[in-house]
C-alpha cells in the first residue's frame, strides 16, 4: 500500500459501523431547535415537526411544552398526547415541572421537552433539565427539545457584554456539539420586533419593558449572528472529526494544546470560557490547571466556593483538570506547560494596586518570563473598565487571614534567633552595638522566612508522598484479594484512611442487576459507630443508591443528580458494568477536592478490574454464588473461578 494512501482504514469503519448499529438499538437521538430569542417560533416549529411525525405513525408524546401566551402554540400543543406535568410545591407555590418518572414509564419513540437549560425545583431527581434529557437518551428514547443561543456555556459572557443581562440557566457546549441535529429556527429582527408589538411573544406591559431592554434591533441582530455562527462551527468542529474518523493518521489534529488557569478570582469564569472557544476552534486538547498553594488553606468560605464553582465550570466545557503545588503560582503554570505540551496558554488580567500606587509583576508576565516560546493570551478584566482597584481593608484582611500561619511562624523562628543569640552573647560578655542589633533582626528575619518556605514545601510534599503511598499500597492489596468480601473491604478502609469520611458500600445483586442487592455495609471513620450511620437505609438514600447502580454515574449530595441525599454516591464501573456503588458521607455537604476525587476514581478503577477478573460473566447468572455479608452470617463468599 502506498504511503500517501488516504482511503479509510477499514477496522475504523468497522468500529463506527458497530457503534451505530449500537445506538440503532439503544441510545435515543438529540434534536435541538435553536433560536436567539423568545419567539422566533422554536416551540411551534418542533409541535410542527411532531405532528409530522405522528401522522406518519411515529409514537410522539409532549413530555413537557412550556406554557405560552401564544394562542398558535397552544393550539398545535393541545392535538398532541401530553405527560401531565409534575406539581412541586416551593416556597408556598405549585411549580409545574417535567415529570422524568412519567416519561419514562410511557417511554414514546420521540418526547418533546421543551426549554433544554431550564433549572429544575429543588428536591427533583436532577439539577437541571438537560440531565433529564440525558437520561430519556439513556434509555433509548429521542428527545426534541429547544433553547435560546444566549443559554450555552461558553457563550454566557459575550452574550451578557451584548445584552447587559447575566443569564442564570446554562447548558454544557458539550449537549449542544453531541447533538444528533441542530435546527436553528431564524427569522429577522425586524420580523421578531412587528411580533413583539403585535403581542404574539408577550403581554403589552412585559412586550414594552422587552423593547426597551433586550429586544432592540442592534442586540437581536448581534444574538443572531452569534446562533448562526457557532452553528457553523459546529458542522465545521464535525467535519473535522469526520475527515480525523476516516483517516488512518492523526493528519486533522492539529497538535494544540491550550492551558488555562483555575482560581478563585470573580472573573476566571470569563477566562475559563475564553479558553474554552479557542480550544473549540483550533480543535485542541484543553486543559484547565489549579495551583495549590499553602494560602488556600486558610481562604474563606466564600473563595473556596468560587474556586469549585470555576472548576465545576471548567469540567463543563470539556477541560481536564490538573491539581499541582505549590507557592510561586506562575513557576507551577509554566512548568505544567513544558511537561505537557502546551502550547497556548489563556490567563486572565489582574489589575490591583499594591502600596505607594506601585504595581507587582502580573503572573502573565511572570509565566512569560519562565515560558517565553508559548504563545500567552491575555483575558482583561472587563468589570474593571481599565482602571486599576486599590486594595482596600477588606481585600487587606482576607489576606492577613490566609497569611495569618506564614506570618506567625516567620515571626516565632525571628523571635527565638534573636532570643537565642542575645542570650550567647550575654553569657560570654558580649555587648551589641545598635547596628549589630539591628543586622541581628534583619539576619533572623531572612533565615526565619526561608526555614518557614521549607516547612511549608516539606508538609505539601508528606501529603502528596502519603496521598500516593494510599493509591501504591490500595493497587497492591486489591492484587492479593481473593473473595469479593476483600475488594469491598480494602477499597472502603482506604477511601476512610485517605478522606477521614465515613463510607458506605453496596455490591450488585446477583438478581436484578438494577438494585444495590447487598448493603448497606458501613465503614465509620475513626470515632463514630456504625449504628451512627443507620439512617443510610432510609428510602431517600437506598433509592440513591439503585439510582447510581442502574445508571453507572455519580449521585447524591454536591452533585447534580439527587443532591439532596446525605452523601455521594460514586460507581464501582468497568464499561458499562457496574460492580457496586461507594457512598461517602459528606457531613458539612461539601464536595470533595479535586486532588481527593481523582485519587478516588483511580481507586473506584482499579477495584472495578479486581471484580471483573474474580466474576466475570458468571456474575449473578450462577446461583451459588453468593456474596457473604459483612457480618459473616452467610455461605461462603463466591471465589474466582
Amino acid at each position: 500500500m502506498q504511503e500517501n494512501d488516504t482511503r479509510p482504514d477499514p477496522e475504523v469503519l468497522l468500529a463506527r459501523l458497530k457503534e451505530e448499529e449500537q445506538e440503532e438499538g439503544g441510545r435515543g437521538k438529540l434534536r435541538i431547535y435553536l433560536g436567539y430569542a423568545a419567539g422566533v417560533g422554536k416551540t411551534y416549529t418542533m409541535l410542527q415537526a411532531a405532528h409530522e411525525a405522528a401522522d406518519s405513525g411515529e409514537d410522539v408524546a409532549a413530555g413537557y411544552i412550556e406554557p405560552h401566551v401564544r394562542r398558535d402554540t397552544q393550539k398545535m400543543a393541545e392535538k398532541l398526547e401530553t405527560i401531565p406535568p409534575l406539581m412541586v410545591s416551593y416556597k408556598g407555590t405549585k411549580l409545574r415541572e417535567f415529570d422524568l418518572d412519567a416519561a419514562l414509564k410511557r417511554h414514546p419513540r420521540i418526547c418533546l421537552v421543551d426549554e433544554l437549560a431550564h433549572t429544575n425545583a429543588p428536591g427533583l431527581r436532577h439539577v437541571k433539565r438537560y440531565q433529564d434529557i440525558e437520561e430519556l437518551l439513556d434509555a433509548g428514547i429521542h428527545v426534541w427539545t429547544t433553547v435560546n443561543i444566549q443559554h450555552l456555556e461558553s457563550l454566557n459572557d459575550i452574550v451578557g457584554s451584548i445584552t447587559g443581562i447575566t443569564v442564570r440557566e446554562k447548558f454544557p457546549d458539550s449537549v449542544f456539539d453531541h447533538a444528533d441535529q441542530v435546527k436553528v429556527v431564524d427569522i429577522e429582527p425586524e420580523e421578531l420586533l412587528i411580533r413583539l408589538s403585535e403581542g404574539k411573544i408577550y403581554k403589552k406591559e412585559q412586550a414594552e419593558r422587552a423593547v426597551n431592554h433586550f429586544f432592540t434591533r442592534e442586540k437581536l441582530a448581534a444574538l443572531r449572528e452569534i446562533a448562526l455562527r457557532r452553528t457553523a462551527d459546529r458542522v465545521n468542529h464535525l467535519a473535522v472529526e469526520e475527515k480525523k474518523n476516516h483517516q488512518k493518521t492523526g493528519d486533522y489534529y492539529t497538535g494544540e494544546h491550550i492551558l488555562t488557569c483555575i482560581s478563585p478570582s470573580p472573573t476566571c469564569a470569563k477566562v475559563i470560557r475564553s479558553a474554552s472557544r479557542l480550544a473549540y476552534a483550533f480543535h485542541a486538547e484543553f486543559t484547565a490547571l489549579y495551583v495549590e498553594t499553602p494560602q488556600m488553606s486558610g481562604a474563606s468560605l466564600k473563595n473556596k466556593k468560587a474556586l469549585e464553582d470555576n472548576i465545576q465550570l471548567a469540567k463543563a466545557l470539556g477541560a481536564k483538570i490538573a491539581t499541582v503545588y505549590g507557592e510561586d503560582v506562575a513557576y507551577q503554570i509554566a512548568a505544567y506547560a513544558r511537561v505537557s505540551n502546551v502550547s497556548k496558554i489563556v490567563l486572565g488580567r489582574t489589575n490591583h494596586r499594591i502600596i505607594l500606587g506601585q504595581t507587582k509583576g502580573t503572573p502573565a508576565e511572570r509565566v512569560a518570563q519562565y515560558v517565553p516560546n508559548l504563545d500567552i493570551y491575555i483575558i482583561p478584566d472587563a468589570t474593571a473598565a481599565g482602571k486599576r482597584r486599590a486594595l482596600t481593608m477588606s481585600d487587606f484582611g482576607q489576606k492577613m487571614t490566609a497569611y495569618k500561619h506564614i506570618y506567625t511562624d516567620t515571626l516565632k523562628i525571628t523571635a527565638f534567633t534573636c532570643v537565642a543569640t542575645f542570650l550567647v552573647f550575654r553569657i560570654f560578655g558580649i555587648w551589641m552595638a545598635r547596628e549589630h542589633v539591628i543586622m541581628l533582626l534583619i539576619t533572623a528575619f531572612i533565615i526565619a522566612t526561608l526555614l518557614t518556605t521549607v516547612k511549608r514545601q516539606s508538609q505539601e510534599l508528606i501529603k502528596k508522598s502519603h496521598r500516593l503511598e494510599i493509591l501504591l499500597e490500595n493497587s497492591s492489596r486489591l492484587r492479593r484479594c481473593v473473595t469479593i468480601r476483600d475488594v469491598e473491604n480494602e477499597v472502603a478502609e482506604r477511601i476512610v484512611q485517605l478522606m477521614d469520611l465515613s463510607v458506605i458500600f453496596y455490591l450488585r445483586g446477583e438478581g436484578d442487576h438494577t438494585l444495590p442487592f447487598h448493603g448497606p455495609d458501613f465503614y465509620p471513620k475513626k470515632g463514630v459507630a456504625a449504628s451512627e450511620l443507620e439512617f443510610f437505609k432510609e428510602q431517600q438514600e437506598m433509592a440513591t443508591a439503585g439510582w447510581v447502580m442502574s445508571n453507572g454515574k455519580r449521585a447524591g449530595c454536591s452533585t447534580s443528580a439527587l443532591p439532596s441525599a446525605k452523601a455521594i454516591y460514586l460507581p464501582v464501573r468497568l464499561d458499562e458494568t457496574v460492580y457496586a456503588v461507594v457512598g461517602i458521607y459528606l457531613e458539612e455537604g461539601r464536595g470533595i477536592a479535586e486532588f481527593e476525587y481523582g485519587i478516588i476514581s483511580a481507586m473506584l478503577n482499579e477495584a472495578a478490574l479486581a471484580f471483573s477478573k474474580r466474576y466475570g460473566d458468571f456474575w449473578g447468572h450462577n446461583p451459588g454464588m453468593q456474596v457473604k455479608p459483612k457480618n459473616g452470617q452467610a455461605s461462603a463468599p463466591l471465589r474466582r473461578m
